[in-house]
Protein backbone atom coordinates (compact mmCIF):
# COMPACT_ATOMS: atom_id res chain seq x y z
CA UNK A 1 0.00 0.00 0.00
CA UNK A 2 1.79 3.35 -0.84
CA UNK A 3 1.13 6.46 0.96
CA UNK A 4 -0.34 8.85 -1.94
CA UNK A 5 2.17 11.25 -2.12
CA UNK A 6 4.04 8.92 -4.86
CA UNK A 7 4.48 11.88 -7.17
CA UNK A 8 5.63 14.75 -4.81
CA UNK A 9 8.94 14.30 -5.44
CA UNK A 10 8.43 13.97 -8.70
CA UNK A 11 6.57 17.49 -8.96
CA UNK A 12 9.13 18.97 -7.10
CA UNK A 13 12.05 18.15 -9.17
CA UNK A 14 10.53 18.75 -12.36
CA UNK A 15 9.48 22.41 -10.89
CA UNK A 16 12.85 23.10 -9.04
CA UNK A 17 15.05 22.04 -12.46
CA UNK A 18 12.89 24.66 -14.52
CA UNK A 19 13.60 27.33 -11.09
CA UNK A 20 16.88 27.05 -11.89
CA UNK A 21 16.95 27.24 -15.44
CA UNK A 22 15.23 30.36 -15.08
CA UNK A 23 17.34 32.02 -12.18
CA UNK A 24 20.25 29.87 -11.90
CA UNK A 25 22.27 27.85 -9.24
CA UNK A 26 20.94 29.12 -5.36
CA UNK A 27 20.68 27.45 -2.07
CA UNK A 28 18.00 24.94 -0.75
CA UNK A 29 16.66 27.36 1.16
CA UNK A 30 15.98 30.11 -1.30
CA UNK A 31 14.45 27.32 -3.97
CA UNK A 32 12.00 26.16 -1.15
CA UNK A 33 11.17 29.38 -1.06
CA UNK A 34 10.29 30.62 -4.41
CA UNK A 35 8.92 26.61 -5.05
CA UNK A 36 6.48 27.48 -1.82
CA UNK A 37 5.87 30.82 -3.31
CA UNK A 38 4.87 29.83 -7.06
CA UNK A 39 1.66 28.21 -8.24
CA UNK A 40 2.00 24.63 -9.31
CA UNK A 41 1.03 24.30 -12.60
CA UNK A 42 1.83 21.62 -15.45
CA UNK A 43 -1.00 21.63 -17.98
CA UNK A 44 -2.36 18.49 -16.68
CA UNK A 45 -4.73 17.50 -13.59
CA UNK A 46 -3.47 16.33 -10.62
CA UNK A 47 -4.61 14.45 -7.55
CA UNK A 48 -3.90 17.20 -4.52
CA UNK A 49 -1.90 20.56 -4.74
CA UNK A 50 1.10 21.74 -4.12
CA UNK A 51 1.82 20.65 -0.48
CA UNK A 52 5.12 22.76 -0.17
CA UNK A 53 8.36 21.92 1.10
CA UNK A 54 11.21 22.77 3.29
CA UNK A 55 14.92 23.67 2.67
CA UNK A 56 15.90 20.14 4.74
CA UNK A 57 13.31 17.92 2.30
CA UNK A 58 14.03 19.76 -1.06
CA UNK A 59 18.04 19.42 -0.27
CA UNK A 60 17.67 15.55 0.60
CA UNK A 61 15.66 15.10 -2.94
CA UNK A 62 18.28 17.09 -5.08
CA UNK A 63 20.77 15.05 -3.39
CA UNK A 64 19.40 11.83 -4.68
CA UNK A 65 18.16 13.07 -7.73
CA UNK A 66 20.38 12.81 -11.43
CA UNK A 67 19.08 15.59 -11.89
CA UNK A 68 20.76 18.12 -9.74
CA UNK A 69 24.74 18.87 -8.54
CA UNK A 70 26.13 20.41 -6.28
CA UNK A 71 28.44 23.56 -7.72
CA UNK A 72 29.90 25.20 -4.89
CA UNK A 73 29.89 25.38 -1.09
CA UNK A 74 29.60 28.71 0.70
CA UNK A 75 30.43 30.26 4.43
CA UNK A 76 27.60 32.36 5.44
CA UNK A 77 28.13 34.14 9.13
CA UNK A 78 25.79 32.73 11.96
CA UNK A 79 24.56 29.64 9.80
CA UNK A 80 28.10 27.77 8.52
CA UNK A 81 28.36 26.04 4.98
CA UNK A 82 25.57 26.26 2.55
CA UNK A 83 25.69 24.34 -0.38
CA UNK A 84 24.75 25.82 -4.02
CA UNK A 85 22.89 23.51 -6.09
CA UNK A 86 22.57 23.28 -10.18
CA UNK A 87 21.14 21.21 -12.63
CA UNK A 88 22.75 18.84 -14.44
CA UNK A 89 22.05 19.11 -18.24
CA UNK A 90 19.49 16.76 -19.89
CA UNK A 91 20.92 14.36 -21.93
CA UNK A 92 23.54 13.53 -19.10
CA UNK A 93 20.91 13.03 -16.37
CA UNK A 94 19.14 11.03 -19.14
CA UNK A 95 21.90 8.58 -19.79
CA UNK A 96 22.72 8.33 -15.74
CA UNK A 97 19.13 7.70 -15.33
CA UNK A 98 19.24 4.49 -18.21
CA UNK A 99 22.57 3.65 -16.47
CA UNK A 100 20.64 3.38 -12.79
CA UNK A 101 18.29 0.98 -14.09
CA UNK A 102 15.42 2.11 -11.89
CA UNK A 103 12.08 1.52 -13.56
CA UNK A 104 11.42 4.97 -16.06
CA UNK A 105 8.17 5.41 -13.83
CA UNK A 106 10.22 6.43 -10.79
CA UNK A 107 11.46 9.90 -12.65
CA UNK A 108 9.70 13.27 -13.57
CA UNK A 109 7.38 13.05 -17.32
CA UNK A 110 10.18 15.74 -18.91
CA UNK A 111 13.26 13.27 -17.92
CA UNK A 112 11.48 10.35 -19.10
CA UNK A 113 10.66 11.59 -22.35
CA UNK A 114 14.33 12.58 -22.61
CA UNK A 115 15.24 8.84 -21.64
CA UNK A 116 12.73 7.03 -24.20
CA UNK A 117 14.12 9.60 -27.15
CA UNK A 118 18.21 8.11 -26.03
CA UNK A 119 16.39 4.73 -26.31
CA UNK A 120 14.75 5.04 -29.42
CA UNK A 121 18.10 6.34 -31.04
Amino acid sequence: MGSGRAGQTKRLQQTVYRLIQEEGPATADYLARRYNERPYHTGIATRGLNHGTNARRLAGVMATSVLFQQVDVVNIPRTGEVAIWGIVPLKEAAAKAIASKRPIHKYPLFLRKAMKEMMIQ
